[in-house]
């Protein structure tokens, strides 16, 4: 499996003794815009940094099974309706106050439960009918039903656990209180995060003593950082940005599998909302241009990134890049001429690179353009909450990560893949297969899918850093980073 793989940061055999060096500043691209962590503002809080200041219930190892972080165990009906958990004895958040099963029910029942996921803002672990209840039975045990079945500990990796009556702190979001390994210091919105050492973590005190993470969205800053030393490391590095960094001294590269991007189609209204407007938009896409713009020529070019992993079906699309046969299919479907939307992510050098090509390609197709480059939080804010919003929208992500999740973020507003996915979070690991397998062939068949690419996850470490822990699934963990 080409994501299937766990690499921590190693120092070489004769890597001497400890530096002595007790900081570490991070570089990275994109911005950190927010601390709420049931509103999970971006990957590179969501799937980086919120790891050092909150403790979650479970994280996935290599081969993408949960193993316990403060859950220390689980039990699962039968019919996969209740999880009980058994929460570990012994951890404080960073007021010095002891984390209880009430704390854990309340991190979970607002982003469960749909009057608090509509009062706080939350992102929902699952549709508001299939809620029941939270429940912590005494101090260490929490019960979770759900009204169906519902794979619930897979959606555990990121619940980040939270003070009860947090959300109701206006502060929280300023100074956070967690359980985490690293304890808030300060916060510069979209340019700075900086975190201290817990003293009495459960697992205990990380030997890094302060630990910042800084956006630099230019490659060539994050470059003079690394050469200068004003940063460490640098963390989810561009394909096509990777040749101005790959040479600094002292770096070592850690791999966390494998990226994929994609294109995907608001599939509601407008040009994107017609299955003969989807098919004609296919042919707007040079791919090998796109590769060597967006990842360097690095990228494999794909129209199914399941076609990666081992419940791939291999099947591809019959469109090369023509934007003339564009133009002639939409103007036989009636939508030559109207404006096409594309939406690119700030921070992301490959979406913005793409997104400009295909720009021009829709515009030699004869199509009106509007191409936008938003940050996390606009991007959110118009492809899952603007219901008006037509067009086209880049994601990203890595697989295999929880299946059902890949096509929540690669389909917009198609009512049989909602319907899909909607089984597969009920689903034994048998059923999921066979799902995941119908889900990709209705991508196929209802020319639901854009061209995708695969390419390296790369972050760069110093030399003799241990402990860093990545995943295939992009979560990147510090709190064990020590020098030799």
């Amino acid at each position: 499996m080409a994501t299937g793989l766990t690499l921590s940061a190693c120092a070489p055999a004769d890597s001497g003794s400890s530096s002595g060096q007790t900081t570490l500043n991070v570089g990275m691209a994109s911005e950190i815009s927010a601390l709420i962590p049931w509103q999970q503002q971006g990957y590179n809080f969501s799937q980086n940094a919120g790891f050092t200041i909150f403790d979650t219930l479970i994280k996935f190892d290599d081969d993408g099974v949960a193993v316990p972080v403060l859950a220390e165990s689980w039990e699962v009906s039968d019919d996969q309706t209740q999880t009980t958990l058994t929460i570990r004895d012994g951890v404080t958040f960073h007021d010095g106050n002891p984390l209880t099963a009430a704390d854990v029910a309340y991190s979970i029942d607002i982003r469960a439960n749909p009057e608090l996921i509509a009062k706080y803002g939350s992102w929902a672990l699952f549709g508001d009918a299939m809620y029941g209840s939270v429940e912590a039975t005494d101090d260490s045990t929490v019960v979770v039903t759900t009204t169906s079945a519902f794979r619930f500990i897979d959606a555990l990796r990121r619940v980040m656990i939270v003070p009860e009556g947090s959300a109701d702190n206006p502060d929280f979001g300023q100074a956070p209180i967690g359980s985490g390994p690293y304890s808030f210091v300060s916060f510069d919105p979209g340019v700075k995060l900086e975190v201290a050492s817990y003293a009495d973590y459960w697992d205990g005190a990380p030997a890094i003593e302060t630990l910042t993470f800084n956006t630099i969205p230019d490659i060539g800053a994050q470059a003079s950082a690394l050469r200068s030393g004003d940063i460490d490391a640098l963390y989810d590095i561009q394909s096509a940005s990777y040749s101005q960094v790959a040479d600094v001294p002292g770096l070592t590269e850690l791999q966390t599998g494998t990226y994929f991007s994609w294109w995907m189609t608001q599939t509601k209204t407008g040009i994107t909302g017609s299955p003969e407007g989807r098919a004609a938009l296919r042919y707007l896409f040079d791919s090998e241009q796109m590769n060597a713009a967006a990842y360097g020529g690095e990228g494999t070019a794909t129209w199914n990134p399941f076609d990666e992993t081992p419940i791939g079906i291999g099947q591809d699309v019959d469109a090369t890049y023509d934007p003339a046969k564009a133009k002639e299919l939409l103007d036989a479907a009636g939508l030559g001429g109207q404006t096409l939307s594309i939406l690119a992510l700030q921070g992301y050098e490959d979406s913005e690179r793409m997104g400009q090509l295909l720009e021009q390609a829709a515009q030699e197709a004869g199509l009106a353009t509007d191409f936008k480059v938003l940050s996390v939080a606009d991007y959110l804010a118009t492809t899952y909450t603007d219901p008006t919003w037509d067009g086209i929208v880049y994601g990203a992500g890595t697989l295999p990560f929880p299946f059902y999740d890949a096509f929540d973020y690669m389909i917009l507003g198609y009512p049989d893949m909602a319907a899909l996915i909607a089984q597969m979070r009920g689903a034994s690991d048998d059923e999921l297969a066979s799902l995941v397998v119908e889900a990709q062939q209705l991508m196929l068949d209802d020319t639901l899918v854009l061209p995708a690419f695969v390419a390296p996850i790369r972050t760069l470490i110093p030399e003799g850093l241990t402990g860093v822990e990545a995943t295939a699934f992009g979560d990147v963990r510090w709190g064990d980073a020590a020098f030799e």
